[in-house]
């Protein structure tokens, strides 16, 4: 089994993948990160949407500390520090929805995880192929990318 997960689903899919590989059953080979974000906080804040309503004096009480009450945390980049897997991070440079500086930011975090770990591999995918935030699916060498990570896992 293997797990995917896309902008935010990447929240979940950390999430869930931690939990499943600190209970030490059935956990997947591999998590696959497409378009993802260090921690919701900073993808909200980045978010085309924020540049409009943030500048509104009740967006920080009413979208920020809201995640908070309730407990939406969204934090791979704390995730991914006990996820025991080889992770492949896939982010599209001119992606409008989570800057690639989030992906590039939740690599970085990645980099502390113990030695013993497996590998985490960043790919990313030139703003001339204009892929943006949803259209990686469609690269022609995807196959080829996943194919590759798989084989080095195996």
């Amino acid at each position: 089994m293997y797990v995917w997960g896309h902008s935010l689903g990447t929240g979940i899919a950390t999430k869930a993948v931690r939990f499943l590989t600190e209970q030490r059953k059935e956990y997947p080979k591999a998590l696959f990160l497409e378009s993802p974000f260090n921690n919701i906080f900073d993808a909200a804040m980045l978010h085309p949407f924020s540049k409009i309503f943030g500048l509104l004096w009740w967006f920080d009480d009413l979208f920020l500390d809201a995640m908070h009450t309730y407990g939406i945390y969204l934090q791979n980049d704390v995730h991914i520090l006990h996820i025991e897997l080889p992770v492949l991070i896939m982010h599209a440079e001119d992606d409008h929805v989570i800057p690639i500086e989030l992906g590039l930011k939740l690599y970085d975090a990645s980099k502390t995880r113990p030695k013993s770990f497996p590998p985490v591999i960043f790919h990313k995918f030139s703003k001339e192929r204009g892929f943006q935030h949803k259209y990686i699916y469609s690269a022609q060498e995807l196959p080829n990318i996943l194919g590759n990570f798989l084989k080095g896992i195996n």
